[in-house]
């Protein structure tokens, strides 16, 4: 299976894309699982990463807001006509990546929600934030257990508990 290159994990300010074209709008979606309350509880920060599978290069890295309802927009002219590959990394949450999308001048919405598995896999707490869960995501939500901590606060409920512990252990070993 083709893999979107280590190269593309770098922030945002040390990237700067030559590859230009017309400016787009695009809406994209997700949505975290295991939210408390799910509707009107969608919202994350994530890291947003297109490649270009035809010019073989990341054309934007860039960080987003998901609003409540699990959308955001992403307005540039770096991801000219092509087929894509399309990382959304949420906080605490698992790399989910589509491969092969085609952006052309018909396309409006990049939804994550369609693709193999519906929600973004949370568990990724530790500071590493290394996209595997494992025992230092264990240990760092029981490091916050019974606080309000954004990171190890899986479920949005405003407190990090039992609940979040079971969220992290349900992901064990998984990665994205």
């Amino acid at each position: 299976e083709e893999k979107i290159p280590e190269t593309v994990i770098i922030e945002e300010e040390e990237f700067d894309s030559p590859i230009v074209g017309p400016v787009r709008q695009l809406t994209i979606k997700s949505r975290p699982e295991k939210r408390v309350h799910a509707t009107q509880n969608w919202g994350l920060g994530s890291r947003l990463i297109f490649y270009n599978r035809d010019i073989k290069r990341t054309t934007l890295v860039t960080y987003i807001d998901m609003n409540n309802i699990g959308w955001s927009t992403v307005t540039s002219n770096k991801f000219p006509n092509g087929t894509y590959d399309i990382a959304l990394k949420g906080r605490s949450h698992l790399t989910k990546i589509i491969r092969g999308q085609v952006i052309d001048e018909n396309t409006k919405i990049i939804d994550f929600t369609f693709s193999d598995d519906f929600f973004l896999y949370a568990g990724d707490v530790h500071e590493s934030k290394d996209d595997f869960v494992n025992g230092l995501d264990i240990s760092a939500t029981v490091e916050h257990i019974y606080e309000d901590n954004i990171d190890a606060d899986l479920n949005r409920d405003g407190t990090v508990n039992g609940l979040d512990l079971s969220i992290v252990l349900r992901n064990l070993y998984r990665y994205g």
